[in-house]
């Protein structure tokens, strides 16, 4: 019963829908298409129609008007330019022509130059011809202070340095009223109770010029060096410390205060490297210690 009626049915279907061939339904969509564009072709011409005639833009004539203004400033600028370069050119052939840049500087001011100079390098009052009897760092005289030593070096003070302060009586006259001279940042150490900080590291044992014999005293700085166990010369240099090599005493970096020390066979220096390779050391930095203090002292 059930098949029957489905046969039916799909009979039923079949004849409604009707068979039309495929090239029939190519044509038609053809028609179609053609008649869209007919239809949106015809719109634009009726758009085209309606619409007002084109006139010329302004824009077009105003930067044009622009460029030209444009070119005249940069001509203009660079005439001003040239014209600068012109005028300094021909100024300074004038002035070679003429020789005005090398005028003769008048005799007064020659004068004056040398007496100015003549008196800064004979004036007392402003060179370092002083020195600190306890830091021994050359000083102007008028930056030194002068003091009763016996008065001013307290026993407390005296207890922190050695015997070797009281060795000279020519810095430190044994009678009560001596005076010495004392630099301000001594004086201020020594009244607050302590040593100087240059004395305390060397311990008082830097020692003055009248421990040498009078023989060395006309020697020249160079000869100083030249004989000195230890030169007084800073070097800063790049280089390397191994931290895994333990410091022992043949090499030992040693830092105190701002001053660091790196022991060297100074004999073997002074045998071998004198004299000083100065082609060897030019990317180094050398740094002079200039006191009154001669090589050895620095030991």
């Amino acid at each position: 019963m059930m098949t029957s009626m489905e046969s039916q049915r799909a009979t039923e279907r079949e004849q409604r829908l009707l068979r039309v061939p495929h090239d029939d339904v190519l044509q038609t969509l053809q028609r179609l298409d053609c008649q869209r564009s007919e239809q949106r072709e015809a719109s634009l011409k009726r758009r085209r129609e309606q619409a007002p005639l084109p006139t010329p833009s302004p824009t077009q004539f105003k930067r044009q008007r622009l460029m030209s203004e444009v070119v005249q400033r940069q001509r203009a600028s660079v005439d001003s330019l040239v014209q600068g370069y012109d005028a300094r050119f021909h100024g300074k052939a004038r002035a070679s022509a003429t020789r005005s840049w090398c005028k003769e500087v008048p005799l007064s001011l020659q004068v004056k130059a040398a007496k100015s100079f003549y008196e800064a390098f004979t004036n007392e009052n402003t060179l370092p011809i002083a020195h600190c009897v306890l830091c021994y760092e050359k000083r102007m005289p008028c930056e030194l202070t002068a003091v009763e030593w016996k008065y001013f070096l307290t026993p407390s003070v005296l207890q922190q340095a050695t015997t070797v302060l009281q060795q000279c009586a020519a810095c430190f006259p044994r009678h009560n009223a001596a005076l010495v001279q004392v630099c301000r940042g001594c004086r201020t150490d020594v009244e607050d109770g302590r040593l100087p900080k240059a004395c305390s590291v060397n311990n008082m044992d830097i020692g003055c010029e009248h421990r040498y014999p009078e023989e060395l005293d006309d020697l020249s700085p160079v000869e100083e060096r030249l004989i000195a166990l230890h030169t007084p010369f800073g070097c800063i240099t790049k280089f390397t410390v191994d931290n895994k090599t333990p410091s022992g005493m043949s090499y030992r970096k040693h830092v105190k205060g701002h001053i660091v020390v790196f022991p060297n066979k100074v004999e073997d220096l002074v045998a071998t490297v004198l004299p000083h390779p100065l082609l060897q050391a030019i990317e180094n930095i050398h740094i002079s210690a200039d006191s009154l203090i001669l090589c050895p002292a620095l030991s």
